[in-house]
């Protein structure tokens, strides 16, 4: 079987899988949205937010695109990843350590900002740090194996075990946001017992100072790149609770999240590509990485630019029907956040070349430079429009 073709199978079946896990993330979506209400649906949200803030240094500088990359190369050399799956290991639990005193030194003002009365939040937050980063450890290890059964079905899985609880909640509305919480904790802890064993045969402890070192070299000005990164997704949210209020939170997130799941197109196309691209250099067959770039990458945008086109013109009807009425504000916020997706979306089509051949400082710099102006595009717009203006500063950024 050609390369192109083992791209073109592979890309199916990950899509496939990934489209079962955009179908379950509206599901839950649309569930969380009209059972919470927009105030603890906007809680949820914030939430998600200060895990994110967290993960930056838990684990996201060490383990995104790093894992990625040197599993990837590992494997490819000898059929096991051992020294990253160490070195990420290591980094990790070092990491954690920082963050658990971070939680327990700031977390009055931890669940302030998130809006709940019990510190009791301050260790769920703790705990799906923990889970969220042997989950995606688990994942990028998968994937730099180019094992895509398991890394295409554990999101699916994942998602499923996310999805049965809320139908509880839907029917018992009483359980409330903590419970939501619980259940996303649990649905990554759950996931990742049940593919550990096969990890293991792949995977195993072998400490080498050399690939820690590389790690960490490759991966210290992710920290900078990937606060950026968070800044781009994540400061309307912020900006929105400073300055408007908890209920505005989940009017916005309902829109955005969304937008989100629809960028998983192409991120499944960057998860398949990587160890392509990554073999290909190996191999030095620049001229295949070129047919990518030239040919490839041009017809997935045009089909991605017609599919965000189609979304555009039904969110007016979709959105006020899955959500409720309550969240008719989220219409506008959707068509614009839309736009700025598509632009992510593209690129997410170049991120593998850029990833393979270090180019990450360039591509860190632009989103660097992205992010300022989003910052001060969002303070600034939000004070005059409120969280349409959001949503315009983050598209214009």
């Amino acid at each position: 079987m050609s390369n192109i073709t083992r791209i073109f199978y592979n890309y199916i079946r990950i899509t496939a899988l990934h489209a079962i896990v955009l179908v379950l993330g509206i599901v839950s979506v649309v569930i969380l949205a009209r059972t919470l209400g927009p105030y603890d649906y906007g809680r949820y949200n914030l939430f998600i937010f200060a895990s994110q803030l967290l993960s930056l240094f838990a684990w996201t500088w060490c383990l995104n695109p790093a894992a990625a990359k040197y599993s990837s190369e590992e494997f490819l050399k000898g059929k096991i990843i051992s020294k990253t799956f160490t070195a990420e290991t290591v980094l990790i639990s070092m990491c954690v350590v920082v963050i658990a005193l971070v939680c327990f030194f700031l977390r009055g003002r931890i669940s302030s900002f998130l809006g709940f009365g019990s510190l009791s939040i301050v260790l769920f937050l703790f705990l799906h740090l923990i889970v969220t980063a042997i989950f995606n450890l688990v994942y990028f290890c998968f994937q730099g194996s180019m094992n895509f059964r398991f890394y295409g079905k554990m999101p699916v899985v994942r998602s499923i075990l996310f999805v049965v609880p809320l139908v509880v909640l839907y029917f018992n509305k009483s359980l409330g946001v903590e419970f939501v919480i619980m259940a996303l904790v649990a649905s990554y802890l759950i996931t990742t017992l049940i593919v550990w064993p096969r990890l293991m045969r792949i995977c195993t402890l072998t400490f080498d100072a050399g690939a820690l070192r590389d790690i960490v070299v490759f991966s210290v000005p992710m920290i900078v790149f990937s606060t950026a990164n968070f800044a781009l997704d994540w400061i309307d949210k912020y900006w929105i609770r400073h300055m408007v209020s908890v209920y505005a939170v989940g009017i916005y997130s309902a829109a955005w999240i969304l937008t989100t799941n629809f960028v998983i197109i192409p991120q499944q196309l960057y998860t398949i590509v990587m160890p392509l691209i990554t073999s290909y250099k190996l191999e030095n067959k620049r001229e295949n990485v070129l047919f990518y770039l030239n040919k490839l990458v041009p017809q997935l945008s045009l089909f991605f630019s017609a599919f965000a086109a189609v979304l555009i013109v039904v969110s007016g009807f979709f959105l006020p029907l899955v959500y409720g009425r309550e969240y008719l504000d989220s219409v506008n916020i959707f068509i614009v956040l839309a736009l700025s997706s598509l632009y992510m979306g593209i690129k997410y089509f170049y991120n593998p070349v850029s990833t393979v051949y270090n180019y990450i400082k360039l591509t860190g710099t632009i989103n660097v430079a992205s992010a300022i102006v989003c910052v001060g595009l969002n303070y600034v717009l939000i004070g005059f429009f409120g969280i349409i203006g959001a949503a315009a500063g983050t598209a214009l950024s």
